[in-house]
């Protein structure tokens, strides 16, 4: 079963609290039912496919005294999502158990077969597909939102319109997915907020984008215009680009902080701001709001690397 739900958020950690607290409570009560019967060992029991864990597959196998259980180390659960179970260790048992193809089928093999056996003896060809079902379950979180982010930057332009095709072009098309990662920025940079692109990108990705919207001001402006005009021109596009650009950023906690911190001030304010700080005034008061609506804070640019 995949999870739905985004990591990090309410859904995900929910879902992760039922799961894991669900498969303790059943191996307690396995636990309990061990003690009632007298069963002296139990056998540690992994799932055969390519979702199972090293840590859990190199326990596959293993028997323990009852007396000896320990959640988290040598009994289930041992990590939120995990799978793993016991049952009744009896030497020479027999019998068949239950594995599953990288496509999904199933099949059975020895009950005596561990997990680490299994997968030692699985052909080249299925050991890479097991490793590509293993990447994409454990980093399934992650790239939902990586691909969310990058179809807003490409638009559909040569890139997978479905998340597995996704996947597949991350893990299995290394060339092509570094070509990707390359163009990613410069593409962002280059887009307009006419597209919605809520809430998808980290502090540097927004700070680069915001960068470059607004070095491109005194491009906008119409030079035939009164200085106070396109003072108030570049002011508008400075509170614009940096009203889009927290619009943009992935941490709502600190979208909220930098909202209540530094509001954008209006233009009135900004007049009357460098009029006491600078002492300027005239033309000169208009040519600074022009030079400063496109110059990005320094202090800020250097935490961030640029």
């Amino acid at each position: 079963m995949v999870v739905e739900g985004k990591k990090g958020g309410e859904l995900y950690r929910a879902q992760r609290l039922i799961r894991t607290e669900t498969n303790f409570i059943l191996n307690q009560a396995t636990k309990d039912m061990y003690e009632e019967a007298e069963v002296e060992e139990y056998e540690f029991l992994g799932t055969l496919d390519s979702r199972t864990c090293e840590h859990c597959g190199g326990l596959d196998g293993k028997h323990y005294p009852v007396k000896d259980e320990k959640p988290g180390v040598n009994y289930p659960p041992l990590h939120p999502f995990c799978r793993c179970t016991t049952i009744p260790y009896f030497a020479d048992l027999g019998g068949e158990r239950a594995a599953r193809a990288a496509e999904g089928s199933s099949y059975t093999i020895p009950a005596d077969i561990s997990y680490s056996e299994w997968k030692a003896g699985l052909s080249p060809d299925e050991k890479s597909k097991m490793a590509f079902n293993q990447k994409t379950a454990k980093n399934w979180a992650a790239d939902k939102e990586q691909f969310a982010k990058y179809k807003a930057i490409f638009k559909g332009k040569d890139f997978p319109k479905s998340f597995a095709d996704f996947q597949d072009l991350k893990y299995n098309r290394s060339e092509v997915w570094t070509e990707f990662v390359r163009q990613k920025q410069s593409v962002l940079n280059s887009l307009d907020y006419s597209e919605r692109l809520d809430s998808l990108f980290g502090k540097v990705e927004v700070r680069s984008w915001y960068r470059g919207h607004i070095a491109q001001i005194p491009q906008l402006l119409d030079k035939a215009e009164a200085l106070k005009e396109q003072a108030e021109k570049a002011f508008s596009l400075r509170n614009k680009y940096r009203t889009q650009a927290r619009n943009m950023m992935k941490d709502r906690d600190k979208v909220k902080d930098l909202d209540k911190k530094h509001p954008n001030p209006s233009f009135e304010e900004i007049l009357e701001h460098k009029r006491r700080k600078y002492h300027l005034d005239g033309d000169d008061l208009y040519v600074d709001i022009i030079r400063s609506a496109s110059t990005s804070n320094k202090e800020i640019d250097r935490d961030l690397g640029f």
